[in-house]
């Protein structure tokens, strides 16, 4: 249940990435090449390139299939992001002192100390 989860998830991210690339090109702001988007999970990305895997995604509702198709015609690639680098963890989940530091940098943000 957990692949078909992460496979779900990372689908509607898909379409809103080739939804804004759609209105950049009617301003005039056409994006050339192909887009990234970063994954935690090999498995996801795996699922998204091959049909080997159709008995894992058998019971997944076949409009997730969209980024199948994307990924195919070379329009989105699938890159693994290890979790520890997901900077959006400092937003979603309680962290230790030394990760909530580490992305607090990453993101720019600086601690000013008064003393």
């Amino acid at each position: 249940m957990l692949i078909e989860k992460k496979y779900v998830t990372a689908t509607p991210t898909t379409w809103k990435t080739m939804w804004l690339r759609r209105v950049l090109n009617g301003l005039k702001q056409k994006q050339q090449g192909t887009i990234t988007i970063y994954c935690d999970n090999t498995l996801t990305i795996a699922l998204s390139k091959k049909s080997v895997f159709h008995q894992k995604r058998k019971h997944v509702n076949t409009r997730y299939h969209f980024i199948i198709e994307l990924v195919s015609n070379g329009e989105v690639h699938l890159k693994h992001c290890k979790s520890s680098d997901q900077l959006v963890d400092i937003f979603t989940k309680q962290l230790g002192k030394d990760v909530f530091e580490l992305h607090r940098r990453n993101m720019g943000v600086v601690s000013i100390v008064e003393t």
